[in-house]
């Protein structure tokens, strides 16, 4: 729910307090540095997501989560992107 691996962020002390409140509900912290999938990437990834359903996917697996609110955050993300099938 977090964004792909590849699309995971190492933020700078200085972007990691710029963050925006999405963004703050999908990072992570360790090791003192902060990781985020930034929102113009997140937008990217659901916009993908939306072809893959489109072109006949029929339901979604997450990889493990931690944070139950991350993933509801997700789902109620993929039902704005009109993405409507089981997660």
């Amino acid at each position: 729910p977090e964004g792909h691996p590849n699309a995971i962020s190492e933020l700078t002390e200085e972007e990691a307090e710029n963050m925006s409140e999405s963004e703050k509900g999908r990072c992570s912290t360790f090791d003192g540095k902060t990781y985020v999938c930034k929102d113009e990437d997140y937008k990217k990834e659901m916009d993908y997501l939306k072809e893959k359903i489109d072109a006949g996917a029929d339901f979604i697996i997450t990889q493990m989560f931690f944070d139950a609110e991350v993933y509801k955050t997700f789902v109620a993300d993929c039902r704005k992107w009109g993405i409507n099938c089981p997660v």
